[in-house]
């Protein structure tokens, strides 16, 4: 790997707000499966027929194949899984529910089986002697400079077979970054590219 690629934190624009489950699930399951942390115990406690609906807010009248929030889970079409489960078998952790709509999209309210894919392990592969922080900013809570041309820089030996992770960026925080491979199946799905800053990887 010679490059991989940021991922924007922006996926919310994704996600329409007011998403609920029907039936409801137990609010600390819920909660838990939000923020990431679900165990597969309280994943196995969600049927497979779970439907999770979705307001009908698109103004393009068709849905995204990811929607949610990166820092905490996302909603995938069996695309983006088919496409990360073959660059990566049996590493990520998926929870097939039935998606719907209150309102038409696409001329259905039925949208099949979508997947709640769980947040990806944090790797400690930053380069911080060549990657490029907010000036001022100390180790525990440092943050990624937002200049254009500014390096990331990441450790190959850490990342062998790698296509989708987290990069601990401090004690705190972390980075969602995938390989070219995935960003091209992310980026075959939408009409512009959901990743922002290229990693060097060293």
């Amino acid at each position: 790997m010679d490059i991989a690629y940021t991922i924007k934190n922006d996926l919310d624009v994704n996600m329409p707000i007011g998403f609920r489950y029907n039936p409801p699930i137990d609010e600390v399951t819920a909660a838990r499966v939000s923020l990431g942390i679900a165990s597969q115990k309280e994943l196995s406690s969600i049927p497979d027929t779970q439907e999770i609906i979705i307001p009908a807010s698109y103004t393009e009248n068709s849905l995204p194949q990811i929607m949610g929030l990166l820092l905490e889970f996302v909603i995938i079409s069996k695309k983006i899984r088919d496409g990360l489960d073959q660059l990566e078998p049996n590493v990520h952790r998926f929870k097939p529910v039935k998606l719907s709509s209150e309102s038409l999209i696409e001329n259905t309210l039925d949208h099949g089986i979508w997947y709640i894919l769980l947040p990806p392990l944090v790797i400690d592969c930053l380069d911080t002697n060549k990657t490029d922080f907010v000036n001022g900013i100390n180790n525990d809570v440092r943050e990624l400079s937002s200049k254009i041309d500014s390096k990331i820089v990441l450790f190959n030996k850490k990342l062998v077979s790698c296509h989708y992770w987290r990069t601990k960026l401090n004690k705190k925080t972390s980075f969602y970054t995938c390989s070219v491979e995935f960003k091209n199946i992310i980026s075959s799905c939408f009409s512009s590219i959901m990743t922002d800053k290229i990693c060097d990887v060293i």
